[in-house]
C-alpha cells in the first residue's frame, strides 16, 4: 500500500511541471488577437491620414496652378485716349504756304527795279516833246520804244490792245502804270526813278520778253 502511494506521488509530482509548462509558454491567443485589431486600426487610420494628406497637397497644387477667375482683367478704358492723339489742327497750316500772288512784286508798293530792267541800258529821249508808247498789232508782242526817258510831270500815252496785252506795273518808285481800256491809256509821273512795265500774257515780272522801262528824271 505504502508502495502504490509512492508511485502516485511519483507521477503527480511529474504532471505538475508539464502542466505549469504549457501554462506558461502558451501565448494568450486572445490577446494576440487584440493587439493585431488594434494594431491593424492604427495602419488603416495612418493610411487614411496619408490619403488625407496627399489629396489635400494634390488639392492646394492645383488651385495654385489653376488662373485665379476673380483676378479682373486689365480695364479696356485704361487704353491710350484718342483725345491724346497729336492733333491734327496744329499740322502745319495751309495758309503758311508761299502765296502764289507773290511771284510777281506788288505794283502798289515802292519796289526798285532791277537794272537794266527789260534790258534798258539807254533810253529815248522824249523830254522835249511827246511821250508815247505803242505795242501789239504789226509790232506784235513788242513795246515801240520799250526804253523811254521823260520829266517829272510829263504824260506817256499807250497805245494797243489792251484785252490781248494786258499792261502792268512791276517795279518803281510809285504805283502808276495800270492796264487800260479800249486802246488807249495815259499816265503820268511825278516821283522820278525807273519805272518797269510788262504784259502779263507774253512777259515775265522779271521783264523777259515783252516789256519795257520809263526813266524819269527830275
Amino acid at each position: 500500500m505504502s508502495g502504490s502511494r509512492s508511485l502516485f506521488a511519483i507521477l503527480i509530482a511529474l504532471a505538475v511541471p508539464a502542466c505549469s509548462d504549457d501554462t506558461v509558454s502558451k501565448p494568450d491567443s486572445r490577446a494576440s488577437d487584440r493587439g493585431g485589431i488594434v494594431a491593424g486600426d492604427r495602419a488603416r487610420q495612418d493610411s487614411s491620414l496619408d490619403d488625407r494628406g496627399v489629396g489635400d497637397r494634390g488639392a492646394a497644387a492645383e488651385r495654385a496652378s489653376t488662373p485665379d477667375k476673380g483676378t479682373p482683367t486689365p480695364d479696356k478704358g485704361t487704353s491710350p485716349d484718342k483725345s491724346t492723339s497729336p492733333d491734327k489742327s496744329t499740322s502745319s497750316d495751309k495758309s503758311t504756304s508761299p502765296d502764289e500772288s507773290t511771284s510777281a512784286p506788288d505794283a502798289s508798293a515802292p519796289v526798285a527795279c532791277a537794272l537794266p530792267f527789260a534790258g534798258c541800258s539807254t533810253y529815248q529821249d522824249a523830254t522835249g516833246g511827246v511821250a508815247s508808247i505803242s505795242f501789239g498789232g504789226a509790232l506784235l508782242n513788242t513795246y515801240s520804244p520799250s526804253c523811254l526817258q521823260v520829266r517829272v510831270g510829263q504824260s506817256v500815252t499807250f497805245s494797243g490792245n489792251f484785252s490781248f496785252h494786258p499792261l502792268a506795273q512791276v517795279c518803281g518808285p510809285a504805283s502808276v502804270i495800270s492796264n487800260g481800256s479800249g486802246s488807249q491809256a495815259v499816265f503820268s509821273f511825278s516821283v522820278p526813278g525807273v519805272y518797269g512795265f510788262y504784259c502779263t500774257v507774253h512777259a515775265t515780272p522779271q521783264g523777259a520778253g515783252m516789256a519795257g522801262a520809263l526813266l524819269v528824271v527830275p
